[in-house]
């Protein structure tokens, strides 16, 4: 390995170290670096296309950059603004389902200049359910119950808040443990416990999943299916004697 080789090596590993800590927030830039990244964060769909433009310029000159990418192809583009000719380096993906991405650019002839560009691929959930936990049909009035919603295939992660709905009002959000991941999961997710009561006859619960991504657009949103509730009532037997016959009467316990 030459020493060119052998430093942009040594120069990649240390962008990449350094922006696993702002994976989700900024790029990384090796100090007084001028390198500047168009968009600065990119959050694409999976599967969907995507573009960054890189630049290195100060007071006028500019300096070639190039892309060391782990997907895609880059080209170069030349931009001429008030006489000034700026070299770009354009990095292209046409099908984006590589989730680790993190393409760095740097100057040609100095590697001590970097910037590992922020790249958060997502993917909404296939499908969102919801259900009580260990139970199905109908809830006996005074009982508890917790409702899980499951959501298959979503990524990131991380980045997920679940939300549970009784009609229009909100009974509980959620979000995963874990702190990171990049491929798609299947988890669920499960409310805090509730006790059924007459009122809640004919009532339909659901939950979202939402994925949080910045200001990048507005949150991936897919919703359940309604499950609407049959609630039964407990009943008490009077025995009633009445000319010589005996009547049994069921009515409610004085619960409500």
């Amino acid at each position: 390995m030459d020493m060119l080789a052998l430093r942009l090596s040594f120069y990649l590993v240390v962008c990449m170290l350094e922006n696993d800590i702002f994976y989700f927030l900024s790029p990384f830039h090796t100090a007084g670096c001028p390198i500047v990244i168009t968009p600065s964060r990119i959050v694409v769909q999976y599967g969907s296309t995507l573009y960054a433009d890189c630049w290195s310029c100060v007071k006028g000159s500019c300096k070639e950059t190039k892309w060391e990418i782990p997907t895609g192809s880059f080209e170069r583009l030349i931009n001429s603004i008030n006489g000034i000719n700026k070299t770009i380096s354009r990095w292209n993906v046409a099908n984006a389902t590589e989730w680790d991405m993190r393409p760095m650019c740097y100057e040609l002839n100095n590697t001590n200049c970097c910037t590992v560009q922020a790249v958060t691929l997502y993917k909404p959930p296939d499908n969102v359910s919801i259900s009580f936990v260990k139970h199905t049909g109908p809830l006996l009035e005074g009982h508890q119950y917790n409702l899980q919603c499951r959501v298959q295939n979503v990524a990131p992660i991380q980045n997920l808040t679940v939300t549970f709905y009784k009609g229009d009002t909100i009974l509980d959000s959620v979000q995963p443990n874990r702190t990171s991941g990049n491929t798609t999961v299947t988890e669920t997710f499960t409310s805090f416990s509730l006790n059924s009561s007459r009122g809640d006859d004919g009532v339909q619960y659901w939950c979202e999943a939402k994925l949080n991504l910045g200001q990048q657009g507005p949150p991936p949103v897919t919703m359940s299916e309604r499950l609407t509730t049959t609630v039964y009532c407990e009943f008490l037997s009077i025995v009633v004697l009445a000319l010589g016959s005996i009547n049994i009467l069921s009515v409610p316990t004085a619960k409500y």
